[in-house]
């Protein structure tokens, strides 16, 4: 979903992204991390096409929030009492 054109294919370049973990429990008292994917790793033609990366550090301090983009920005929750994975979502591209 969403990796069409020039957005990467998530599966080939995961190691392509810098993440952020965010963990709580859920209503049924179920351990749930929830994960964001940010790109990491922009060239100069992703700057042309308006991609770029937030230099600062606040994406340590706090969730990352990126508007369209593609596979470059996604995001999935994963129950570790049921392991499994849910809520895939990967951005949609204006």
């Amino acid at each position: 979903m969403n990796q069409f054109d020039k957005c990467p294919v998530i599966h080939r370049k995961l190691k392509s992204y810098r993440r952020q973990y965010f963990g709580y429990f859920d209503s049924n008292g179920h351990k749930i991390i929830y994960a964001t994917f940010n790109w990491d790793r922009y060239s100069i033609f992703d700057g042309l096409r308006g991609y770029y990366k937030d230099e600062s550090e606040n994406w340590k301090k706090e969730k990352e929030m990126v508007l369209d983009g593609c596979s470059y920005h996604w995001e999935i929750k994963i129950n570790l009492n049921t392991e499994k994975l849910f809520e895939l979502g990967v951005n949609g591209s204006a």
